[in-house]
């Protein structure tokens, strides 16, 4: 993810999201700054506020699942391939705009996953119940 985020994956994921560019390009420091801000934001947030914060990022995680179950059924590529040999399965995409779609929908799928895990835990621990998503 690192490196990903150092060869530009990181500012077009802050321009998609945030219509900026980001502070840093180490993915670690970018991400605890946005997950430690999120959870700022949302400290006094009811629960139904809070849920609804975690249901939207849970969307856009969605979003980005289904770009790349779409590309993965386009290549042919099963999910314990991409899971086992990760880099050999990008050399089956072949067109230059969809390698680019599936690296980014796997960016950010990493980044929304993590964050929807770290805020699903304080949920829990704030509202006492597990967070479920209903979309």
């Amino acid at each position: 993810m690192n490196e990903w985020a150092k060869k530009g994956f990181l500012q077009s994921f802050c321009k998609v999201f945030f219509k900026s560019k980001p502070k840093t390009l180490n993915i670690i420091l970018w991400f605890m700054d946005r997950v430690a801000t999120d959870l700022l934001l949302q400290k006094d947030s009811s629960q139904e506020q809070f849920k609804n914060f975690i249901d939207m990022l849970s969307k856009y995680d969605l979003n980005f699942l289904e770009q790349q179950y779409k590309l993965s059924e386009k290549y042919k590529i099963a999910p314990e391939q991409l899971k086992n040999d990760f880099r050999h399965c990008l050399k089956v995409i072949t067109d230059k705009e969809d390698l680019s779609s599936f690296l980014f929908a796997l960016f950010s799928d990493g980044i929304f996953h993590s964050e929807i895990r770290i805020l699903s835990y304080y949920y829990e621990e704030w509202f006492g119940l597990p967070y479920k998503f209903q979309g």
